[in-house]
């Protein structure tokens, strides 16, 4: 099974479930590297793109260690119009508001994999305000939280 992470795994894990231990934080980090070399893990352009954005610990990681293990979204591109299909995006500037979610989708889609992201559901009718898992639910893709995510791994 492949995994395709949303770029707030990552980013929430840093700001939140770590922050007060950067060490465990550096841990963390390295066993969600280990899944990647593994092929675990799938690390899209657009989720590398967002995370290496800044200058924080994370984005300095992300820089050095994941450059050459990124999925280029080329390999989406063929799912990307069912997936802002399923958004209901009608114009250029929603498809821009969605873009990066929709390639996270898009690439699960592209390799049968699962979405993991800390997103929840939501009832919304706007573009903008739809969350990951309820396109995913729409286009019957499996979408779990980092807890899901980490149970399942124990159980492989």
């Amino acid at each position: 099974m492949k995994y395709v992470f949303d770029a707030n795994i990552l980013i929430r894990s840093s700001r939140i479930d770590f922050a007060e231990d950067m060490d465990e934080f550096s841990d963390f980090l390295d066993w969600i590297f280990n899944l990647i070399k593994e092929g675990v893990i799938m690390f899209p352009e657009r989720v590398y793109d967002e995370i290496s954005s800044g200058d924080d610990m994370l984005a300095k990681w992300c820089k050095r260690f994941l450059k050459k293990y990124i999925i280029d979204d080329s390999i989406a591109a063929p799912w990307l119009q069912q997936v802002i299909e399923a958004y209901e995006a009608k114009d250029s500037k929603s498809i821009l508001v969605i873009e990066n979610d929709a390639f996270i989708i898009a690439h699960a889609l592209a390799c049968g994999g699962t979405v993991v992201t800390y997103e929840k559901e939501s009832n919304a009718t706007s573009t903008k305000n739809k969350k990951i898992p309820s396109i995913c639910e729409k286009l019957e893709i499996s979408c779990i939280t980092l807890p899901t995510f980490i149970w399942r791994l124990k159980e492989r």
